[in-house]
């Protein structure tokens, strides 16, 4: 099982009705022991990268994270 973000496989977030500007917040958990540190997530629109504030809400009590809590501004065209 993967514990950092580089031996992840991606998690599709659906946008719908999104506006230029907007702002997403969402909430990603993970699996007991499946992350350990949230460094290097990224949140990708069209295969570029957009700039993104997360915050680790919740831990399981091995330590891993249960809760990471994800902000963006949405650069639409």
């Amino acid at each position: 099982m993967p514990t950092n973000v580089s031996d992840m496989k991606p998690i599709t977030v659906h946008i719908h009705d999104a506006h230029p500007g907007q702002l997403l917040l969402c909430g990603i958990p993970f699996a007991a022991g499946a992350l350990r540190s949230p460094a290097g997530l990224q949140l990708r629109l069209r295969s570029r990268a957009l700039p993104l504030w997360w915050q680790t809400r919740a831990h399981w009590p091995d330590g891993s994270i249960r809760w990471v809590f994800l902000h963006a501004r949405l650069d639409l065209p």
